[in-house]
Protein backbone atom coordinates (compact mmCIF):
# COMPACT_ATOMS: atom_id res chain seq x y z
CA UNK A 1 0.00 0.00 0.00
CA UNK A 2 2.76 2.39 0.75
CA UNK A 3 4.34 1.44 -2.49
CA UNK A 4 1.65 2.87 -4.37
CA UNK A 5 0.87 6.00 -2.49
CA UNK A 6 4.60 6.94 -3.24
CA UNK A 7 4.12 6.49 -6.78
CA UNK A 8 1.23 7.87 -6.67
CA UNK A 9 2.94 11.13 -4.82
CA UNK A 10 5.93 11.09 -7.28
CA UNK A 11 3.94 10.88 -10.63
CA UNK A 12 1.54 14.10 -9.26
CA UNK A 13 4.75 15.65 -8.26
CA UNK A 14 6.35 15.28 -11.75
CA UNK A 15 3.42 16.65 -13.84
CA UNK A 16 2.66 19.86 -11.16
CA UNK A 17 6.23 20.62 -11.44
CA UNK A 18 6.02 20.48 -15.23
CA UNK A 19 3.13 22.09 -15.34
CA UNK A 20 4.48 24.75 -12.55
CA UNK A 21 7.83 25.15 -14.83
CA UNK A 22 5.50 25.76 -17.80
CA UNK A 23 3.83 28.77 -16.17
CA UNK A 24 1.23 27.91 -18.13
CA UNK A 25 1.63 30.00 -21.28
CA UNK A 26 -1.68 29.71 -22.56
CA UNK A 27 -1.13 32.54 -24.80
CA UNK A 28 2.50 32.74 -25.38
CA UNK A 29 2.16 33.68 -28.51
CA UNK A 30 -0.84 36.04 -28.66
CA UNK A 31 1.14 37.78 -25.86
CA UNK A 32 4.46 38.08 -28.34
CA UNK A 33 2.15 39.29 -30.96
CA UNK A 34 0.43 41.98 -28.88
CA UNK A 35 4.18 42.75 -27.82
CA UNK A 36 5.29 43.41 -31.40
CA UNK A 37 2.27 45.36 -31.93
CA UNK A 38 2.96 47.61 -28.76
CA UNK A 39 6.63 48.00 -30.13
CA UNK A 40 5.46 49.22 -33.51
CA UNK A 41 3.20 51.73 -31.87
CA UNK A 42 5.36 53.52 -30.00
CA UNK A 43 7.79 53.70 -32.87
CA UNK A 44 4.76 55.37 -34.83
CA UNK A 45 3.99 57.40 -31.46
CA UNK A 46 8.12 58.76 -31.71
CA UNK A 47 7.31 59.50 -35.27
CA UNK A 48 4.36 61.69 -34.89
CA UNK A 49 6.20 63.53 -32.00
CA UNK A 50 9.24 64.32 -34.46
CA UNK A 51 6.59 65.79 -36.67
CA UNK A 52 4.78 67.92 -33.86
CA UNK A 53 8.46 69.53 -33.21
CA UNK A 54 8.71 70.77 -36.90
CA UNK A 55 5.17 72.09 -36.99
CA UNK A 56 5.86 73.91 -33.93
CA UNK A 57 8.96 75.95 -35.69
CA UNK A 58 6.50 76.18 -38.44
CA UNK A 59 3.55 78.04 -36.39
CA UNK A 60 6.83 80.37 -34.45
CA UNK A 61 7.82 81.19 -37.85
CA UNK A 62 4.39 82.17 -38.87
CA UNK A 63 4.39 84.87 -35.86
CA UNK A 64 7.83 86.03 -36.58
CA UNK A 65 6.69 87.36 -40.04
CA UNK A 66 4.50 89.78 -38.91
CA UNK A 67 0.21 90.16 -38.34
CA UNK A 68 -1.24 90.01 -42.33
CA UNK A 69 -4.21 88.66 -43.32
CA UNK A 70 -1.84 85.95 -45.14
CA UNK A 71 0.61 85.29 -42.00
CA UNK A 72 -2.61 84.76 -40.04
CA UNK A 73 -4.06 82.27 -42.31
CA UNK A 74 -0.74 80.30 -42.66
CA UNK A 75 -0.81 80.57 -38.26
CA UNK A 76 -4.30 79.24 -38.75
CA UNK A 77 -3.61 76.40 -40.88
CA UNK A 78 -0.51 75.53 -39.20
CA UNK A 79 -2.25 75.46 -35.63
CA UNK A 80 -5.05 73.24 -37.24
CA UNK A 81 -1.83 71.09 -38.73
CA UNK A 82 -0.27 70.94 -35.09
CA UNK A 83 -3.87 70.15 -33.54
CA UNK A 84 -4.26 66.94 -36.50
CA UNK A 85 -1.37 65.80 -35.51
CA UNK A 86 -1.83 65.85 -31.51
CA UNK A 87 -5.18 64.22 -32.34
CA UNK A 88 -3.42 61.46 -34.41
CA UNK A 89 -0.82 61.30 -31.57
CA UNK A 90 -3.30 60.54 -29.05
CA UNK A 91 -5.32 58.07 -30.47
CA UNK A 92 -1.56 56.12 -30.60
CA UNK A 93 -1.44 56.62 -27.13
CA UNK A 94 -4.60 55.31 -26.59
CA UNK A 95 -4.31 51.99 -29.19
CA UNK A 96 -0.99 51.30 -26.64
CA UNK A 97 -2.90 51.36 -23.47
CA UNK A 98 -6.01 49.00 -24.87
CA UNK A 99 -2.94 46.76 -26.08
CA UNK A 100 -1.63 46.97 -22.50
CA UNK A 101 -4.71 45.92 -21.59
CA UNK A 102 -5.09 43.13 -23.96
CA UNK A 103 -1.61 42.14 -22.64
CA UNK A 104 -2.46 42.46 -19.17
CA UNK A 105 -5.99 40.99 -19.15
CA UNK A 106 -4.11 37.28 -20.82
CA UNK A 107 -1.62 38.17 -18.38
CA UNK A 108 -4.08 37.55 -15.77
CA UNK A 109 -6.11 34.85 -17.40
CA UNK A 110 -2.74 32.74 -16.91
CA UNK A 111 -2.13 33.69 -13.55
CA UNK A 112 -5.80 32.62 -12.60
CA UNK A 113 -5.25 29.21 -14.47
CA UNK A 114 -2.00 28.70 -13.29
CA UNK A 115 -3.28 29.00 -9.06
CA UNK A 116 -5.96 27.21 -10.41
CA UNK A 117 -3.89 24.05 -10.98
CA UNK A 118 -1.81 25.04 -8.56
CA UNK A 119 -3.83 24.68 -5.45
CA UNK A 120 -5.47 21.54 -6.96
CA UNK A 121 -2.20 20.28 -7.25
CA UNK A 122 -1.42 21.09 -3.82
CA UNK A 123 -4.42 19.65 -2.28
CA UNK A 124 -4.07 16.25 -3.99
CA UNK A 125 -0.61 15.94 -2.41
CA UNK A 126 -0.82 16.65 0.60
CA UNK A 127 -4.09 14.53 0.88
CA UNK A 128 -1.43 11.69 -0.17
CA UNK A 129 1.22 12.61 1.72
CA UNK A 130 -1.28 12.80 4.90
CA UNK A 131 -2.46 9.12 3.32
CA UNK A 132 1.11 8.11 3.54
CA UNK A 133 1.97 9.15 6.77
CA UNK A 134 -0.99 7.00 8.02
CA UNK A 135 1.06 4.00 7.84
CA UNK A 136 3.90 3.46 11.21
CA UNK A 137 7.31 2.68 10.62
CA UNK A 138 6.47 -0.42 12.58
CA UNK A 139 3.76 -1.23 10.07
CA UNK A 140 6.18 -0.38 7.25
CA UNK A 141 8.88 -3.13 8.76
CA UNK A 142 6.67 -5.50 8.95
CA UNK A 143 4.96 -5.47 5.43
CA UNK A 144 8.13 -7.27 4.70
CA UNK A 145 10.28 -4.34 3.29
CA UNK A 146 14.41 -4.55 4.21
CA UNK A 147 16.40 -1.71 5.47
CA UNK A 148 17.36 -0.10 2.90
CA UNK A 149 13.73 0.06 1.21
CA UNK A 150 12.92 1.55 4.22
CA UNK A 151 14.93 4.15 4.32
CA UNK A 152 14.98 5.31 0.95
CA UNK A 153 10.83 5.30 1.36
CA UNK A 154 11.31 7.72 4.04
CA UNK A 155 13.92 10.17 2.01
CA UNK A 156 11.56 10.53 -1.06
CA UNK A 157 8.24 11.23 1.52
CA UNK A 158 10.50 14.00 2.76
CA UNK A 159 11.90 15.27 -0.47
CA UNK A 160 8.01 15.21 -1.60
CA UNK A 161 7.07 17.10 1.74
CA UNK A 162 10.05 19.81 0.74
CA UNK A 163 9.20 20.23 -2.53
CA UNK A 164 5.61 20.68 -2.10
CA UNK A 165 6.48 23.02 0.68
CA UNK A 166 8.34 25.06 -1.95
CA UNK A 167 4.95 25.05 -5.27
CA UNK A 168 3.06 26.81 -1.70
CA UNK A 169 5.21 29.60 -1.56
CA UNK A 170 5.56 29.70 -5.22
CA UNK A 171 1.81 29.84 -5.35
CA UNK A 172 2.15 32.64 -3.08
CA UNK A 173 4.40 34.46 -5.80
CA UNK A 174 1.87 33.70 -8.72
CA UNK A 175 -1.04 35.07 -6.73
CA UNK A 176 1.38 38.63 -5.66
CA UNK A 177 2.16 38.67 -9.39
CA UNK A 178 -1.03 38.21 -10.33
CA UNK A 179 -2.18 40.99 -7.44
CA UNK A 180 -0.06 43.47 -9.25
CA UNK A 181 -1.31 42.91 -12.32
CA UNK A 182 -5.00 43.81 -11.75
CA UNK A 183 -3.29 47.21 -10.04
CA UNK A 184 -1.34 47.65 -13.78
CA UNK A 185 -4.93 46.80 -15.33
CA UNK A 186 -6.64 49.59 -13.48
CA UNK A 187 -3.85 51.99 -13.93
CA UNK A 188 -3.67 51.39 -17.63
CA UNK A 189 -7.84 52.05 -17.95
CA UNK A 190 -7.92 55.18 -15.56
CA UNK A 191 -4.83 56.17 -18.03
CA UNK A 192 -6.97 54.95 -21.45
CA UNK A 193 -10.34 57.13 -20.01
CA UNK A 194 -7.87 60.46 -19.37
CA UNK A 195 -6.60 59.97 -23.11
CA UNK A 196 -10.17 59.45 -24.36
CA UNK A 197 -11.10 62.68 -22.44
CA UNK A 198 -8.04 64.51 -23.54
CA UNK A 199 -9.21 63.45 -27.21
CA UNK A 200 -12.53 65.05 -27.00
CA UNK A 201 -10.94 67.94 -25.48
CA UNK A 202 -8.65 68.39 -28.56
CA UNK A 203 -11.50 67.70 -31.15
CA UNK A 204 -13.20 70.71 -29.56
CA UNK A 205 -10.20 72.97 -30.35
CA UNK A 206 -9.56 72.15 -33.44
CA UNK A 207 -12.97 73.07 -34.00
CA UNK A 208 -12.75 76.43 -32.72
CA UNK A 209 -9.47 76.90 -34.66
CA UNK A 210 -11.49 76.43 -38.10
CA UNK A 211 -14.18 78.52 -36.83
CA UNK A 212 -11.83 81.46 -36.09
CA UNK A 213 -10.64 81.21 -38.79
CA UNK A 214 -13.99 81.35 -41.07
CA UNK A 215 -14.74 84.43 -39.26
CA UNK A 216 -11.44 86.08 -39.83
CA UNK A 217 -11.91 85.35 -43.73
CA UNK A 218 -15.21 86.28 -43.37
CA UNK A 219 -14.79 89.72 -41.46
CA UNK A 220 -11.81 90.85 -43.87
CA UNK A 221 -13.69 89.45 -46.91
CA UNK A 222 -10.42 87.95 -47.55
CA UNK A 223 -8.71 91.16 -48.04
CA UNK A 224 -5.59 92.25 -46.82
CA UNK A 225 -6.50 96.36 -46.35
CA UNK A 226 -9.89 94.62 -44.80
CA UNK A 227 -7.33 93.10 -42.92
CA UNK A 228 -5.25 95.68 -42.01
CA UNK A 229 -8.44 98.15 -41.17
CA UNK A 230 -9.61 95.34 -38.33
CA UNK A 231 -5.90 95.26 -36.76
CA UNK A 232 -6.04 98.94 -36.29
CA UNK A 233 -9.43 98.98 -35.21
CA UNK A 234 -8.42 96.11 -32.65
CA UNK A 235 -5.27 97.56 -31.02
CA UNK A 236 -7.17 101.21 -30.84
CA UNK A 237 -9.66 98.98 -28.58
CA UNK A 238 -6.99 96.94 -26.71
CA UNK A 239 -5.14 99.90 -26.15
CA UNK A 240 -8.27 101.76 -24.55
CA UNK A 241 -9.10 98.75 -22.77
CA UNK A 242 -5.82 98.23 -21.27
CA UNK A 243 -6.01 102.01 -20.01
CA UNK A 244 -9.32 101.52 -18.41
CA UNK A 245 -8.02 98.45 -16.49
CA UNK A 246 -4.65 100.28 -15.62
CA UNK A 247 -7.04 103.44 -14.22
CA UNK A 248 -8.90 101.20 -12.27
CA UNK A 249 -6.38 98.71 -10.72
CA UNK A 250 -4.37 102.38 -9.89
CA UNK A 251 -7.33 103.60 -7.99
CA UNK A 252 -6.87 100.24 -6.08
CA UNK A 253 -4.52 100.64 -2.44
CA UNK A 254 -3.51 98.11 -0.26
CA UNK A 255 -0.58 97.40 1.94
CA UNK A 256 0.37 93.98 1.89
CA UNK A 257 0.53 91.67 5.06
CA UNK A 258 4.04 90.34 4.40
CA UNK A 259 2.98 87.83 7.37
CA UNK A 260 0.36 86.06 4.82
CA UNK A 261 2.56 85.55 1.71
CA UNK A 262 4.80 82.83 1.86
CA UNK A 263 8.28 83.49 1.62
CA UNK A 264 10.28 83.69 -1.42
CA UNK A 265 12.02 80.65 -2.66
CA UNK A 266 9.96 78.05 -0.79
CA UNK A 267 8.85 76.70 -4.41
CA UNK A 268 5.19 76.21 -2.44
CA UNK A 269 3.94 76.59 -6.40
CA UNK A 270 4.78 74.00 -9.29
CA UNK A 271 5.26 74.86 -13.09
CA UNK A 272 1.89 75.04 -14.83
CA UNK A 273 3.58 73.15 -17.91
CA UNK A 274 5.25 69.80 -18.19
CA UNK A 275 7.35 71.98 -20.56
CA UNK A 276 8.51 75.31 -19.77
CA UNK A 277 10.03 78.55 -21.79
CA UNK A 278 9.80 82.17 -20.81
CA UNK A 279 8.98 84.62 -23.82
CA UNK A 280 8.68 87.11 -21.15
CA UNK A 281 8.87 88.18 -17.79
CA UNK A 282 7.70 89.74 -14.82
CA UNK A 283 7.61 93.58 -14.17
CA UNK A 284 9.23 96.11 -16.56
CA UNK A 285 9.91 94.48 -19.60
CA UNK A 286 11.61 95.49 -23.10
CA UNK A 287 8.08 94.53 -24.63
CA UNK A 288 5.56 96.00 -22.08
CA UNK A 289 7.74 99.63 -22.05
CA UNK A 290 6.83 99.49 -25.89
CA UNK A 291 2.87 98.58 -25.57
CA UNK A 292 0.47 101.00 -24.56
CA UNK A 293 -1.50 98.31 -23.04
CA UNK A 294 0.80 98.37 -20.07
CA UNK A 295 1.09 101.92 -19.91
CA UNK A 296 4.78 101.74 -17.88
CA UNK A 297 3.20 99.72 -15.56
CA UNK A 298 4.79 96.26 -16.40
CA UNK A 299 3.84 92.74 -16.96
CA UNK A 300 1.71 91.29 -14.13
CA UNK A 301 2.50 87.57 -14.78
CA UNK A 302 5.22 86.16 -16.87
CA UNK A 303 4.32 84.45 -20.30
CA UNK A 304 5.25 81.07 -21.29
CA UNK A 305 5.48 79.50 -24.14
CA UNK A 306 2.62 76.77 -25.59
CA UNK A 307 1.30 75.54 -28.19
CA UNK A 308 -2.73 75.50 -28.64
CA UNK A 309 -4.50 72.67 -26.47
CA UNK A 310 -1.06 71.70 -24.39
CA UNK A 311 -2.29 70.70 -21.19
CA UNK A 312 -2.49 73.22 -18.64
CA UNK A 313 -1.96 72.19 -14.64
CA UNK A 314 -2.71 73.32 -11.28
CA UNK A 315 0.31 75.28 -10.07
CA UNK A 316 -1.17 74.27 -5.93
CA UNK A 317 -3.96 72.58 -4.38
CA UNK A 318 -6.89 75.07 -4.11
CA UNK A 319 -10.71 76.10 -4.66
CA UNK A 320 -11.49 77.57 -7.87
CA UNK A 321 -11.93 81.57 -7.65
CA UNK A 322 -13.94 81.71 -11.05
CA UNK A 323 -13.36 81.09 -14.68
CA UNK A 324 -13.80 83.35 -17.57
CA UNK A 325 -13.88 84.87 -21.01
CA UNK A 326 -13.19 88.22 -21.88
CA UNK A 327 -13.32 87.50 -26.15
CA UNK A 328 -17.44 87.60 -26.11
CA UNK A 329 -17.16 91.22 -24.29
CA UNK A 330 -14.47 92.98 -25.64
CA UNK A 331 -12.52 90.98 -28.48
CA UNK A 332 -8.83 90.32 -27.99
CA UNK A 333 -8.63 93.07 -25.33
CA UNK A 334 -7.73 91.26 -22.39
CA UNK A 335 -7.33 87.86 -20.83
CA UNK A 336 -9.49 85.75 -23.08
CA UNK A 337 -10.48 82.62 -21.52
CA UNK A 338 -8.92 82.54 -17.97
CA UNK A 339 -9.21 80.42 -14.15
CA UNK A 340 -8.39 81.71 -11.55
CA UNK A 341 -7.33 79.43 -8.19
CA UNK A 342 -7.18 80.45 -4.40
CA UNK A 343 -4.33 77.81 -2.79
CA UNK A 344 -5.54 78.93 0.65
CA UNK A 345 -1.58 79.68 1.28
CA UNK A 346 -1.83 83.08 1.29
CA UNK A 347 -1.66 83.16 -3.16
CA UNK A 348 -3.53 82.90 -6.15
CA UNK A 349 -3.05 81.86 -9.38
CA UNK A 350 -4.29 82.87 -12.81
CA UNK A 351 -4.02 81.27 -15.75
CA UNK A 352 -4.85 83.41 -19.51
CA UNK A 353 -5.58 83.43 -23.13
CA UNK A 354 -6.66 79.70 -23.11
CA UNK A 355 -8.49 77.51 -25.49
CA UNK A 356 -10.54 75.61 -22.89
CA UNK A 357 -11.16 75.46 -19.63
CA UNK A 358 -12.06 72.37 -17.34
CA UNK A 359 -13.04 73.80 -14.14
CA UNK A 360 -16.19 75.35 -12.64
CA UNK A 361 -16.11 77.75 -9.54
CA UNK A 362 -15.68 76.22 -6.43
CA UNK A 363 -14.37 73.55 -7.33
CA UNK A 364 -11.37 71.93 -5.63
CA UNK A 365 -8.54 70.69 -7.52
CA UNK A 366 -5.02 68.70 -6.61
CA UNK A 367 -1.46 70.42 -7.86
CA UNK A 368 -0.63 68.87 -10.76
CA UNK A 369 -4.42 68.58 -11.80
CA UNK A 370 -5.84 68.86 -15.62
CA UNK A 371 -7.88 72.65 -15.31
CA UNK A 372 -7.63 72.99 -19.40
CA UNK A 373 -5.54 73.47 -22.65
CA UNK A 374 -3.76 76.71 -23.89
CA UNK A 375 -4.54 79.15 -26.57
CA UNK A 376 -4.35 82.55 -28.25
CA UNK A 377 -7.48 84.14 -26.54
CA UNK A 378 -7.47 87.40 -26.04
CA UNK A 379 -4.72 89.93 -25.88
CA UNK A 380 -2.11 87.70 -27.90
CA UNK A 381 -0.15 88.10 -30.46
CA UNK A 382 0.38 84.23 -30.82
CA UNK A 383 -0.12 80.96 -28.69
CA UNK A 384 1.51 81.24 -25.24
CA UNK A 385 0.47 80.92 -21.48
CA UNK A 386 0.08 83.62 -19.35
CA UNK A 387 0.93 82.85 -15.69
CA UNK A 388 0.02 85.37 -13.06
CA UNK A 389 0.42 84.82 -9.10
CA UNK A 390 -0.92 87.37 -6.67
CA UNK A 391 -1.68 88.00 -2.93
CA UNK A 392 -5.21 86.64 -2.31
CA UNK A 393 -5.51 89.55 0.08
CA UNK A 394 -5.00 92.18 -2.95
CA UNK A 395 -7.02 90.53 -5.73
CA UNK A 396 -10.45 89.62 -6.75
CA UNK A 397 -12.95 89.16 -9.53
CA UNK A 398 -14.51 91.68 -10.27
CA UNK A 399 -17.19 93.95 -13.07
CA UNK A 400 -15.69 96.31 -14.91
CA UNK A 401 -17.86 98.04 -17.18
CA UNK A 402 -15.91 99.40 -20.43
CA UNK A 403 -16.93 102.69 -22.11
CA UNK A 404 -14.80 101.19 -25.28
CA UNK A 405 -17.14 101.67 -28.00
CA UNK A 406 -17.81 97.58 -28.58
CA UNK A 407 -17.39 96.40 -25.41
CA UNK A 408 -19.56 95.93 -22.52
CA UNK A 409 -19.09 94.83 -19.01
CA UNK A 410 -16.54 91.82 -18.40
CA UNK A 411 -15.45 89.84 -15.38
CA UNK A 412 -11.96 89.50 -14.29
CA UNK A 413 -9.50 89.32 -11.75
CA UNK A 414 -8.68 92.60 -10.68
CA UNK A 415 -5.91 94.17 -7.87
CA UNK A 416 -3.50 96.72 -7.05
CA UNK A 417 -0.05 96.24 -9.21
CA UNK A 418 1.96 95.88 -5.84
CA UNK A 419 -0.82 92.80 -5.10
CA UNK A 420 0.64 90.91 -8.51
CA UNK A 421 4.02 89.44 -7.80
CA UNK A 422 6.99 87.72 -9.45
CA UNK A 423 5.56 83.60 -10.00
CA UNK A 424 9.79 83.18 -10.32
CA UNK A 425 10.08 83.50 -6.49
CA UNK A 426 7.52 80.66 -5.78
CA UNK A 427 8.39 77.77 -8.64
Amino acid sequence: MFYKILIRLLILLGVFTQLWNQNLPVHAQSVDDLKAKISSKNDEIKNIEAEINRLDKEVKNTQITGQTLNTELKQADAIKKRLDVDIKLTIKKIDVTSLNITSIESNIVDKNAGIDSGQAGISESLRLINEAEKYSLLETILSGANLSTIWSQISELETLQNETAEHIQNLKFLKKELQDNKIKLETERTVTAKLKGQLADQRKIALQTIQTKNKLITDTKNKESNFKKLLAESEIRKAAVGSELLQYESELKITLDQSKIPVSGTKVLSWPLDSTYITQYFGLTEFSKTQPIYNGRGHNGIDLRASIGTALRASAAGIVLGTGDTDPICYGASYGKWIMIDHENGLATIYGHLSLSKVYQGQRVDRGELIGYTGRSGYAIGPHLHFTVAATQAIKIGNLKSKVKGCGTYTIPLGPFNGYLNPLLYL
